[in-house]
């Protein structure tokens, strides 16, 4: 087929689908082209409380306080009780994220990971802090020595060995 084309044409050929491959290879990373990712609905569960708190927290908290995650478990804005870094809020998303991982049901989808902090493989739950306290409190991980943590074991905390082992990890040196 190609023997009796002039060499024109086999150019403009071999340029033609050299173009419609590239077209086809470009497709997914041209936002003209293709599936766009604006197109999709945001994961989201407009309906719930939880995840109508990170709305509320970027209301308002300043700017620079956005990318910290805050576990509001009120029911609404106007709830009381539900500030995440006193020990008796922190304990009870330790308790949620423990029936959660005992759910098998619910459980097998988790990953697991490696975590830097403690140094060691963690499921990847939802609340999956409360681990990390847990493991350096009770020094079952290198950061306890790291962060230089002698207080009680996570069972036996004060609010104060919870605020200096969160202290401790939000200024930690990577």
């Amino acid at each position: 087929m190609f023997d009796n084309m002039s060499s024109k044409k086999r150019w403009q050929l071999t340029m033609f689908a050299f173009s419609v491959f590239f077209f086809v290879v470009f497709a997914g990373f041209s936002p003209d082209i293709g599936r766009e990712m604006s197109q999709r609905e945001e994961f989201s569960y407009p309906d719930s409380e939880v995840w109508k708190a990170s709305d509320r927290a970027e209301d308002k908290m300043p700017e620079e306080y956005w990318m910290v995650f805050q576990i509001v478990m009120g029911a609404s804005e106007d709830s009381v009780d539900h500030n995440a870094l006193t020990l008796e809020v922190f304990s009870e998303t330790a308790k949620r994220n423990d029936q959660l991982r005992a759910d098998n049901d619910t459980s097998q989808y988790f990953d697991v990971k490696f975590n830097w902090q403690v140094q060691q493989n963690e499921l990847s739950t939802m609340w999956g802090l409360p681990d990390t306290v847990r493991s350096i409190m009770n020094n079952e991980t290198p950061a306890t020595s790291v962060i230089r943590y002698t207080g009680s074991r996570y069972e036996e905390a004060t609010q104060d060995d919870f605020t200096y082992v969160l202290t401790a990890l939000f200024n930690i040196r990577t």
